[in-house]
């Protein structure tokens, strides 16, 4: 476990409630790593490609030692006992029960294991227990891929970070015959074609009545949280324990349009929207450039590891050289995951400069995934639009393996406007000395948007129509007392968007700014704010609305030149700004997920 990708901080905190309708025993005096109450342990994982099958996370080395007391029923003496230690993420899980008592139909999904080894659960049997009741020891191990369903990449199913809570079951040997279904004994077979969740089978199914059998729950034992450390460095330019990669966007052919052939410093006041309308009218239409974003040719040249300002950077470059460019750069973690409370504390490059002209970048935060061996979304009786298929078509697909959840920022309105509206461009004239005939006079609602920016909130969800609030237009979504306005272009359309207006200054000064991606299994919540503790929501999504994708990605911070026929509504457009005559920098301080 030398060559390492993400640090994790195990942190026990004990407690315990047991429900046994049918208590003939019981279990007492658990104790989880330590009788220090709570202990805190430290746990790493930094494989490249995460955690293999079966390769225990060492805390210690020797995994996590749990002891605990069984007391037989009556006092009797020399009984034994089977028993079994499950595990399971509380954090983002479905619950175990649906409204007509049986396992909930996505409780499958859920991120639980047994500690009990490759034999499965209930293979290991007590020494006989004494009058006053015995001590059992044993060990858990938090596995990847704890049910194998993914032998060619069983890290698309890591550890989730988050809470998990314990339950400890114990039989008597007497009474355990065959009454335990194989698929509760071992947690990696199916009865009828699918997993059974065993804290549903245990505390609400037929397990929470078999005669004998102890159950105890214990809520909180440990939390994992994953810190992508900058410091590290980046794992293309030699640092290979680095927990952190450059991020090369895929350049899509469509997106190329047409440039002014201007270089000129946008955030150091060297070009106004005066300047802009100019070149928009008169640039002669031979000596636009045709441009298409690019990617940095090789690794390093445009992200560093600053050790004065603690943070990385990532440098969109300059065209000093003469050559006419808008580079797109980015960094992403190595590893990837399922669910969690995504946080990343940066100070990426202002947008607009002091006459609220706007610099091209939009800045994201966001994550992605596209890797069909780590498992593919939840089924879609409607069908998937695929990613980057035909646009003209009405190709759907019931499966697809990409996901994609953003904050995207860039200089917008605040507005679900119709597929028509587009940049407001000045009119091409022939009088240059006349500014009233060409110099634009922007609408009040843009002008009352000065010195702000749209913060973007997307959930890429294929336009699968399955839920039952799934809307094109703008439609409301409710969070509590507040609602939020989604848009979606139309029934084909990939992706639901919401808009928030904030300060440029605000999210982009030097002290920089916090951005939060909850994804849970049922919602997203997007929020932001100065510091941990004073985020507040600026979007809010649910499964009533759109599809809530299930499969693990990476998180990816980008500083990136759109073009603004995705952003109708946009007061510029990407054409009309200067090439980089200075490099616009972004610094990332930290990076977690919880």
């Amino acid at each position: 476990m030398r060559d390492l990708l993400s640090f994790f901080v195990l942190l026990i905190l004990l407690g315990g409630c047991s429900r046994a309708p049918v208590n003939v025993g019981t279990i007492d005096a658990v104790v989880i790593g330590s009788d220090v109450r709570p202990p805190q342990l430290p746990i790493e994982l930094r494989i490249p490609n995460g955690l293999s099958a079966g390769s225990p996370v060492s805390v210690p080395d020797a995994g996590l030692p749990v002891t605990f007391t069984i007391s037989s029923a009556n006092g009797q003496d020399a009984e034994r006992y089977r028993y079994a230690v499950y595990y399971r993420n509380e954090s983002y899980k479905f619950d175990e029960s649906g409204p007509n008592g049986q396992q909930h139909p996505l409780a499958e999904e859920n991120f639980y294991g047994c500690a009990n080894g490759d034999d499965g659960a209930f293979s290991i049997t007590s020494s006989p227990i004494a009058k006053e009741g015995s001590s059992v020891s044993t060990t858990l191990f938090l596995h990847s891929d704890p049910r194998e369903e993914m032998p060619e990449a069983s890290w698309g199913r890591d550890p989730r970070v988050g809470l998990y809570s314990m339950l400890l079951v114990a039989i008597p040997e007497s009474a355990f015959g065959g009454a335990i279904p194989e698929a509760v004994r071992d947690v990696r077979k199916k009865e009828a074609g699918h997993f059974v969740e065993p804290y549903w089978f245990w505390l609400h199914g037929p397990g929470a009545d078999l005669q004998g059998a102890i159950v105890k729950k214990i809520p909180d034992v440990f939390v994992l949280r994953s810190v992508a450390d900058p410091a590290r460095g980046i794992a293309q330019c030699g640092n290979t324990s680095a927990d952190l990669e450059q991020f090369f966007n895929h350049i899509d052919p469509a997106s190329r349009f047409n440039n002014i052939p201007v270089v000129a410093d946008v955030l150091g006041n060297g070009f106004t929207p005066r300047d802009h309308d100019s070149a928009m009218c008169f640039t002669p239409t031979e000596k636009w450039a045709s441009t298409l974003p690019s990617i940095a040719d090789e690794p390093c040249k445009t992200v560093r590891y600053d050790s004065v300002q603690h943070a990385l950077e990532i440098r969109n470059p300059s065209c000093a050289d003469g050559l006419l460019r808008k580079e797109n750069v980015g960094i992403s973690t190595r590893k990837r995951y399922t669910y969690g409370r995504f946080r990343v504390h940066a100070r990426l490059s202002p947008l607009l400069n002091d006459s609220d002209l706007w610099n091209g970048l939009t800045n994201a935060i966001w994550l992605i995934g596209s890797d069909e061996r780590t498992g593919q979304r939840r089924a879609c009786a409607g069908g998937f639009r695929p990613y980057g298929s035909d646009t003209s078509s009405e190709y759907r697909v019931p499966y697809s393996g990409y996901a994609e959840i953003d904050f995207e920022i860039m200089k917008g309105m605040p507005l679900c406007p119709e597929r028509s509206f587009p940049p407001i461009y000045p009119q091409q004239v022939t009088d240059r000395n006349d500014p009233r005939s060409w110099l634009r006079v922007l609408p009040l609602e843009v002008q009352q948007q000065r010195g702000k920016v749209a913060v973007a909130c997307t959930n890429w969800d294929l336009a699968c129509p399955d839920p039952p609030a799934f809307a094109i237009g703008c439609s409301d979504v409710s969070m509590g007392a507040r609602n939020f306005s989604a848009h979606r272009w139309d029934r084909d359309y990939r992706a639901v968007t919401e808009k928030s207006m904030e300060l440029d200054d605000e999210l982009f000064g030097p002290e920089g700014y916090w951005f939060e991606i909850d994804w849970r299994p049922e919602e997203i919540i997007w929020r932001i704010g100065p510091s941990l503790e004073k985020l507040r929501v600026v979007g809010y999504m649910n499964s009533t609305m759109t599809s809530i994708p299930n499969v693990p990605m990476q998180l990816v911070v980008t500083q990136e030149f759109h073009n603004t026929d995705w952003w109708p509504g946009s007061p510029y457009a990407q054409g009309g700004i200067p090439f980089p005559q200075k490099e616009l920098l972004g610094r990332v301080f930290e990076v977690r997920i919880e």
